[in-house]
């Protein structure tokens, strides 16, 4: 169980985070969404253990693994050594690969690969540690939609495979409602849950038009 008391964080003399309270139970994806600058990456790096200067209390399980924004993997190392460097047993290394559909990849550096594959081996090497709690900060953006939708399907897959907690942060409300239990919106100056909203059952991690349209339900 993670859970998530941030009564102030600061930068300087500017408060920009306050009052976010939630709780995230094994086994449930939340989306944390929000415009772009509202703190959203900053609150993920709070949970993360990145940045300890805050106040307030985060407790969480001790396995966190995370995928940033940038795939930041070793460039001069294979796509099998990013794995197997991140602590990911052989054998679990290469059913992931399998699993994220980079198998054939496996023997590639890094440096070669598109964003896409990089992506996808980032997110192979969060979950190959089997965490109890995966942060995921914007794992899909910069893709195309028909990119964006094979990641997420892929990441699906991977996750029923491996259940653990997960929390996204993302901007695009359509990207929350296909892969999301709950969604946490930001908002404010300081930011803090503006709103909470539960995805309806039969549009959960289904995807497609059924998640655009709820999307587009919560913009108007």
């Amino acid at each position: 169980m993670l859970r998530v008391d941030v009564r102030e964080k600061s930068f300087a003399a500017r408060v920009v985070l306050a009052d976010i309270r939630f709780e995230l139970p094994p086994g449930e994806i939340l989306a944390l969404a929000g415009p772009s600058g509202c703190g959203k990456s900053t609150l993920l790096r709070l949970i993360a253990g990145l940045d300890r200067g805050f106040i307030g209390r985060i407790a969480g399980p001790a396995r966190v693994a995370m995928a940033f924004q940038e795939p930041r993997l070793l460039p001069w190392r294979s796509v099998r050594d990013n794995l197997l460097l991140a602590g990911a047993p052989p054998a679990v290394a290469a059913e992931m690969l399998g699993e994220l559909g980079l198998a054939e990849a496996a023997e590639v550096p890094a440096d070669r690969l598109s964003l896409g594959m990089a992506r996808r081996v980032a997110l192979a090497r969060a979950l190959a540690v089997a965490p109890d709690l995966l942060l995921l900060d914007e794992p899909f953006v910069s893709l195309d939609a028909a990119g964006a939708a094979r990641a997420r399907a892929l990441l699906l897959a991977a996750w029923r495979a491996r259940p653990c907690a997960v929390l996204l942060v993302t901007h695009d409300l359509t990207e929350a409602a296909a892969l999301a239990d709950r969604i946490l919106v930001l908002a404010g100056s300081p930011a803090g849950i503006a709103e909470q909203i539960v995805v309806p059952e039969a549009i959960r991690r289904h995807g497609g038009e059924a998640a655009a349209r709820f999307a587009m339900s919560l913009r108007a």
